[in-house]
């Protein structure tokens, strides 16, 4: 199963740690007083195939850590997408786990003072990848990911159970965002190389949109332009990796279609990060 860093770049406003690494250890909660439970990841310096599961932080209540031997074994579980509920404020995490056989998507919440037992929420024959985890603002959690080209949707309302996986769309590397819309960004690998952006919304079923091409094989070289689905402010766009030098971006009004594309000039792999803080201050000033 291929180790994508997406997730926890996607996640790095409800964590701390430090930025001078790249490989991730130890999910974990530090003060856990009702309400302010803080998730944290500690990093540690590495590259693309550090283990994000091993503990850092040895004196740790046990309960307080989630998933220890994750990284453990042959295959280890894959990187983790945390979430904070936005009515609840309760933490929550979930991640591709190995089974044994294959990687099934399981979640876990913080709750009464202990990580839950993982809810498993897919359970066949294939490897299904790279979840990644948003809330509506109501509270309603998504969780998006890819199995065999396919991409799938779960959902949970509050208070409520997590919904079986639905086809969303051929494609892989999905992702979704906190919007008040139910929405996934993805890509779709064309032969022989780069790849289709879409976004899909679902009303009484999924209809997708394609944004663009790009004949790009990815900052990494691996095919994955990695597609990121965002929303703050009332503002959903989404951003890809266009080319060595370019990020791609769309914005969709409250109403109306994606915008034509748009591109941030980047200075490399090492620019990306704040290449996307960029368009979002573009998003956010409504340029």
């Amino acid at each position: 199963m291929k180790q994508t860093k997406r997730r926890l770049v996607a996640t790095l406003l409800l964590v701390f740690g430090s930025m001078c690494g790249v490989s991730v250890a130890e999910v974990s909660v530090g003060g856990n007083s009702p309400g302010k439970s803080l998730v944290l990841i500690y990093e540690l310096m590495g590259g693309d195939d550090g283990a994000p599961w091993p503990i850092v932080r040895t004196q740790l209540p046990p309960a307080w850590v989630l998933n220890p031997t994750g990284s453990d074994g042959p295959k280890p579980d894959g990187w983790p997408s945390l979430g904070l509920d936005p009515v609840t404020a309760t933490p929550e995490v979930t991640w591709a786990r190995y089974d044994g056989t294959d990687y099934e998507i399981v979640v876990s919440r913080w709750q009464n003072d202990q990580w839950t037992t993982p809810e498993v929420l897919t359970d066949n024959s294939v490897d299904d990848q790279d979840p990644e985890l948003a809330y509506a603002p109501d509270g309603t959690a998504r969780i998006t990911f890819w199995s065999e080209g396919q991409v799938y949707w779960l959902t949970r309302v509050p208070s409520g159970s997590w919904s079986s996986p639905e086809s969303v769309d051929a494609g892989v590397e999905s992702s979704t965002a906190g919007s008040s819309e139910d929405l996934v960004a993805y890509h779709r690998p064309m032969d022989p190389l780069g790849a289709e952006i879409l976004v899909a919304e679902r009303t009484a079923g999924w209809s997708p949109t394609s944004l663009t091409t790009t004949t790009f094989a990815g900052l990494d070289g691996n095919g994955d332009v990695d597609v990121r689905l965002h929303a703050l402010s009332g503002r959903v766009w989404v951003d890809w990796e266009d080319s060595a030098g370019f990020l791609g971006w769309s914005v969709r009004p409250q109403s109306g279609a994606w915008s034509p594309p748009k591109y941030e000039p980047i200075s490399g792999s090492e620019d990306e990060e704040a290449g996307r803080r960029r368009i979002q201050g573009h998003v956010l000033k409504g340029l």
